[in-house]
């Protein structure tokens, strides 16, 4: 069960660097030709089981598009909100297994 924690833990800060990309990307935007600064997550596995995400920054060839940074917040507050309450949910449930086991 714990493995359900360290997976949400895991989105939760890919959605963090998700976040502070796009306000990186936000302040620079009124820089003249600055480049856009990437959050790639890439998918990291243990055996068939999802282990998590790790995220690794890079420089764009693009200039900064702020609709595109706007979309990538509202989609990375959703990433977190979810894998805060998956992580509740799996906290109430081995609360539950630990007071049915007692």
């Amino acid at each position: 069960m714990i493995n359900g924690l360290n997976i949400s833990l895991s989105g939760i800060n890919a959605a963090k660097s998700k976040l502070d990309v796009a306000a990186v990307n936000i302040a620079n935007s009124t820089v003249p030709e600055a480049k856009s600064l990437q959050s790639n997550n890439i998918s990291q596995s243990s055996g068939s089981v999802p282990a998590g995400v790790s995220s690794n920054l890079s420089l764009s060839d693009n200039n900064i598009n702020l609709e595109k940074e706007i979309t990538d917040i509202i989609s990375a507050t959703a990433s977190y909100k979810a894998n805060i309450f998956a992580a509740k949910v799996q906290s109430e449930a081995e609360e539950e297994l630990i007071n049915t086991i007692l």
